[in-house]
């Protein structure tokens, strides 16, 4: 795992290209929270430059092979990140893009890995897609965000002693995508003041 700060030389020019990405062209997947747009290919090559001299593994990061790179924010709305692993990709570089952002709202990245989870918490990860998927279709209103923060409590509570990456403007933390890892509380109530960030997914 590497943890870089200052990572964009030009970090808020970032900021605004991503909010102003996220008002016009941006989309929703009820498999994850917020909304994502796409990363400019001039953005995604400098993620992707910076990322590969990181990692120093030319051979395992060729540039043909960046598989995705997007803006995205959540608002409070969407509670608090679940534990889940990416298994369509190598690595994951997350960049934190708030100039300000509330305590606990980073990103957990724990010891078990894809393949080895099994027991109960195999078996919460598996059964909680279906509750997460139906509560992000919802209108996630008081009630229904009551609910799904006690269904988050039980699956968050079998995950122990995670590193944790506190959420700091123009932070990047790169890791085995197949280490499971949630991001932690969200917040805010638009696209500027919710938690906003860079997700790239490295093959």
């Amino acid at each position: 795992m590497w943890i870089v700060d200052n990572f964009f030389k030009n970090p808020y020019d970032i900021r605004k290209k991503a909010i102003e990405s996220l008002k016009s062209d941006s989309y929703q997947d009820h498999h994850w929270p917020g909304r994502r747009a796409d990363v400019p290919k001039d953005i995604q090559q400098q993620i992707f430059s910076k990322a590969k001299s990181i990692i120093n593994d030319k051979s395992e990061l060729p540039e043909e092979l960046i598989f995705r790179s997007t803006f995205q924010y959540a608002d409070k709305s969407y509670i608090v990140g679940y534990p889940h692993v990416d298994i369509e990709s190598r690595y994951n570089c997350i960049v934190f893009l708030n100039t300000s952002a509330p305590f606990n709202t980073g990103t957990e990245v724990y010891s078990e890995r894809y393949g080895n989870i099994s027991g109960t918490k195999g078996y919460m990860l598996d059964i909680f897609r279906d509750t997460q998927v139906k509560y992000y279709n919802s209108n996630r209103t008081f009630v229904e965000q009551f609910f799904f923060k006690r269904e988050m409590n039980k699956l968050n509570s079998l995950f122990k002693d995670p590193c944790v990456i506190s959420n700091k403007f123009n932070r990047a933390v790169i890791f085995d995508s197949l280490l499971v890892h949630r991001a932690q509380n969200y917040f805010g109530s638009s696209i500027k003041d919710s938690r906003l960030t860079i997700s790239t997914f490295l093959k």
